[in-house]
């Protein structure tokens, strides 16, 4: 009676069951891959929000010289790893399908696993670095940006304690006055008290430079006191009398 004759690799394809298995591995694989690969083109730093369709990416990485260098060094390892493993592992394949010995099976996992590990670190890694970028072209934006910051409050706290050192107490209320100057800058003084009620206002709803609402809250005051002290440090204020002016 002739024995049984192992079943060939192509014959396991035959089991619908095991087909399935290998669409839904595949799909594991390299559905990440591929929505990767998409959103590449994705005119945006967030990468789950579609934006529109760019290939600036790609521009900025063509333009890197550095970059170039170091994926044609990622090709030339990528293709000497294939040709070795597509040999070593057609060998390694043949040998565990027409010979049996203990262990084999484990060791068919052990190799499937190792083959499995270089794509899901390939996955991860990829994730990792669209996000890095994301938060270099962020962090990149921010220090380009123009802020406002604690410094030039500080400053500006600084100029306000000096002239109100050469300044008499006030004994009423300022009305907008006195030297042109000091007139234009009472005027100013209003139209930056609008600016600082149109921030909290949108400080409700958005995130906001809480050094800005300190900075416009202190420049208002800034402006009052240097109109005083252009109002010859004073002395040329127009206070308000009641009964007498408006």
């Amino acid at each position: 009676m002739l024995g049984r004759s192992p079943i060939g690799p192509l014959e396991y394809t035959r089991r619908l069951w095991l087909r399935l298995w290998l669409l839904a591995v595949f799909v594991f694989l390299y559905a990440p891959i591929v929505i990767l690969v998409v959103f590449s083109f994705n005119d945006s730093r967030r990468n789950i929000v579609w934006q529109g369709f760019t290939l600036g990416y790609y521009e900025r990485a063509l333009n890197n010289a550095s970059l170039l260098e170091a994926f044609a060094n990622s090709l030339v390892v990528a293709l000497v790893s294939t040709l070795l493993s597509t040999v070593i592992g057609a060998l390694l394949a043949l040998a565990l399908w027409r010979f049996r010995f203990p262990g084999r099976r484990l060791l068919m996992l052990q190799f499937l696993l190792i083959n499995m590990f270089p794509v899901v670190l390939l996955i991860l890694l990829s994730g990792l670095m669209l996000v890095a970028e994301d938060k270099m072209e962020e962090l990149s934006l921010r220090q380009r940006r123009l802020r406002v910051i604690d410094a030039q409050v500080a400053r500006l706290e600084r100029e306000i304690d000096a002239m109100n050192d050469e300044l008499s107490p006030l004994r009423s209320f300022v009305l907008p006055g006195g030297t042109p100057a000091a007139a234009f800058l009472h005027l100013a003084r209003t139209v930056t008290r609008r600016a600082e009620r149109l921030v909290v206002a949108l400080a409700e709803n958005e995130a906001v430079n809480p050094a800005v609402l300190r900075y416009l809250n202190r420049l208002s005051d800034h402006l009052f006191v240097l109109a005083r002290f252009l109002n010859e440090k004073g002395a040329r204020d127009v206070l308000w009398v009641p009964g007498a002016n408006r």
